[in-house]
């Protein structure tokens, strides 16, 4: 299953936040043009596969499917941006390991072809995410383009 938010402007000013570029707009604080996708691993055994790319902005792509890992196990991935590997950051975390927001179970980074390993650490529902950020083409129009990308899958 994989789904995409609509793009779009969020511009945040002293009067408060707009769903629009900063152009024209006074006290402006930051302007983020942002792409949300998510996919997620539904299994019906343990035999389909997960590594199918479906062309999001940014992509997070189990290299094995999840269905066939246990814990201690390492599901491998690939983070790829506008079709290109992603070098940065990658944070992972199940369901019950906290309360708090942006808390996180485990993190990595990838490597220069994108590729990272989580480390499951307990069975149970798994999410990963991925943020990135770049300068907007036009810094006049908006600050930075953002993307996030969420994986979420199952382990037995």
């Amino acid at each position: 299953m994989a789904a995409t938010r609509k793009a779009g402007y969020y511009t945040k000013t002293a009067q408060g936040g707009v769903a629009a570029p900063k152009t024209g707009l006074k006290n402006v604080i930051r302007c983020s043009y942002s792409h949300m996708c998510m996919k997620a691993i539904a299994n019906v055994g343990k035999e389909g596969r997960a590594d199918i790319v479906v062309g999001h902005p940014i992509e997070i792509i189990a290299m094995e499917n999840p269905a066939k890992l246990r814990a201690g196990d390492y599901l491998p991935i690939k983070i790829l941006v506008n079709g290109k590997p992603y070098s940065g950051n990658v944070f992972a975390t199940y369901t019950g390991f906290s309360t708090e927001p942006n808390t996180f179970a485990y993190a990595t980074s990838t490597d220069k072809k994108g590729h990272a390993r989580i480390r499951i650490l307990q069975p149970g529902i798994w999410l990963i995410k991925v943020t990135h950020e770049v300068p907007y083409s036009d810094t006049a129009q908006c600050d930075v383009e953002s993307y996030v990308a969420t994986l979420t899958f199952a382990v037995e």
